[in-house]
């Protein structure tokens, strides 16, 4: 009796390994994007960088013309709730 309840728990931690087993390299392929993720985060970074350097980064990447004007935008207040 105990022998089958032994047995029985074996084919279970034998389960249980392989499951976490699987768990590992998807945490491990995961960590390996999340770097390369991160390595071109930081190059989108100096590549902003760069271009708003050339571009003049006193007025911004984005500048009005001479004759245009910015307009406030009013808020709406919505008196149906």
């Amino acid at each position: 009796m105990l022998d089958i309840i032994a047995v029985g728990l074996l084919i279970i931690t034998i389960f249980l390994v392989i499951i976490n087993w699987k768990i590992y390299l998807v945490t491990i392929e995961m960590l390996k994007v999340t770097i390369d993720i991160h390595s071109k985060t930081i190059d989108l970074f100096i590549y902003t960088r760069k271009t708003y350097e050339i571009l003049g980064g006193d007025g911004g990447l984005t500048s009005f013309g001479q004759n245009d004007t910015m307009e406030e935008i009013e808020e709406v207040v919505d008196g149906s709730t």
